[in-house]
């Protein structure tokens, strides 16, 4: 797997117990920019420091890992413990702790010493002392703390406001927070009462106002007051237009959209639902030829597009690395073009295949063996001459070349070139 991917490869996220887990949420931070307050984290020879727009060195390489800026500062490591830099490269933080996090809803930092974990500002200003054995990200006001093995939520106060006495607990979202007691899964509202009984024995957050939960016997798609929708042997899908029901007399699969109404008649062995698609219903279908095929269906249950998942995929506003895109569209390909539908119009592209990262102006196209740029009309803007492009949501573009990394500008012009070995644009420290 290429650098780049292990670097930009974003993992949705549930909960995130900080002493527990390294993920973060984006919440008003973007990751796909590159440059944060005019600056990005780079390293060479192991060494991590910042450039700024003009690819001049803006703090010298001095770090052994290095986060993405926020707001003025920095989360940097320095012989296995972490500090805060403001954007002069001064280090603002008169103690070193063995991880520091930055939480974006509240603008807290979550700080991890002697095992334990604590919630301060970023003026170093304590406001929870290290007591925790974990604190998930915020949401929605409320984080999960964790005391031993029993979890419960904190205000950014630093207040228990529900009590510390579940056996598991997920963040909050779409006003509920999934929660495990006597291994049954129920959810409770930001006071701590209890909306949806505990009654299921597996659950997920709700997403979009809805959820998967399960039962020994059944699965069932319930909405955000706990009515069921739909149930059956099994539901997949999350949050998104369409939910695939196996139905128990053929074995089959049956799409139904999220107001319990099947969506068409057509049973399928297995499918598979792009459920971050707010406006378009795709699914990707096994077909009772065992044909596997990604559809994009019309609002009323007719195939817009269809084509084999070997020859075809889909992106859409969130999923993918599409991040810098701003409607859902599939892509066909074949042995020289590519063809990218969207809902109004059509493309076609000489290429062997489109990167996943493209904007509204540009797609990313790999062609006899190198990356390149073209416009929407299949004109050439930058010729193919890397091993790899981003296009990041700032109108940078970060290239690849012998597995070093340089960057372009948004009129293409390189502003460094491929010289840093790694790069890093979230602020959880890279080392």
């Amino acid at each position: 797997m290429k650098k780049y991917m292990i670097i930009l490869l974003i993992v949705i996220i549930g909960l995130s117990l900080i002493g527990c887990s390294d993920k973060q949420s984006d919440s008003d931070f973007d990751m796909f920019t590159l440059f944060h307050d005019g600056l990005v984290a780079v390293s060479i020879d192991d060494k991590w420091g910042y450039i700024d727009t003009n690819g001049d060195t803006a703090i010298d390489f001095v770090y052994d890992g290095a986060g993405a800026f926020y707001n003025g500062y920095a989360i940097v490591l320095i012989d296995d413990l972490y500090t805060m830099i403001d954007t002069a490269g001064n280090t603002i933080f008169e103690d070193k702790y063995e991880r520091l996090f930055v939480d974006f809803e509240s603008k807290l930092i979550i700080y991890r010493l002697n095992d334990k974990t604590g919630l301060m500002n970023t003026e170093e200003e304590v406001i929870i002392d290290a007591v925790y054995d974990g604190i998930s990200l915020f949401s929605e006001g409320l984080a999960v703390a964790q005391s031993n093995d029993q979890f419960g939520y904190i205000n950014t106060e630093g207040e228990v406001i529900i009590p510390i006495e579940y056996d598991y607990a997920e963040s909050f979202s779409n006003g509920l927070a999934m929660v495990k007691s006597n291994d049954k899964i129920g959810y409770l509202d930001d006071n701590g009462d209890v909306v949806i009984d505990f009654i299921y024995d597996l659950g997920n957050p709700f997403y979009n106002d809805f959820t998967i939960v399960k039962t020994e016997e059944l699965d069932y798609l319930i909405n955000i007051e706990g009515d069921t929708i739909l149930s059956g042997e099994d539901i997949k899908g999350y949050g998104g237009l369409l939910y695939g029901v196996k139905n128990s007399d053929d074995g089959l699969y049956y799409l139904y959209t999220s107001d319990g109404d099947q969506f068409d008649t057509t049973g399928y062995e297995n499918v598979s639902l792009y459920y971050n698609s707010k406006d378009s219903y795709f699914a990707k279908v096994t077909t009772v030829d065992e044909e596997v095929l990604n559809i994009w269906f019309n609002e009323d249950g007719t195939i817009f597009k269809s084509a084999p998942s070997n020859e075809s995929y889909i992106y859409t506003q969130g999923l993918g690395f599409a991040f810098s895109y701003s409607k859902d569209l599939m892509v066909v390909h074949d042995e020289e073009n590519v063809d990218i539908y969207t809902q109004d119009n059509t493309y076609r592209i000489v290429a062997d295949y489109i990167s996943g990262y493209f904007s509204n102006e540009y797609f990313v196209v790999y062609r006899n063996d190198q990356y390149g740029i073209v416009n929407l009309d299949g004109d050439i803007e930058v010729e193919f001459l890397y091993d790899d492009i981003i296009v990041m949501k700032d109108g940078f573009f970060l290239y690849m070349n012998d597995d070093l990394f340089g960057f372009m500008n948004d009129n293409f012009d390189i502003i460094t070139n491929a010289e840093y070995d790694d790069l890093n644009v979230l602020t959880n420290p890279k080392h």
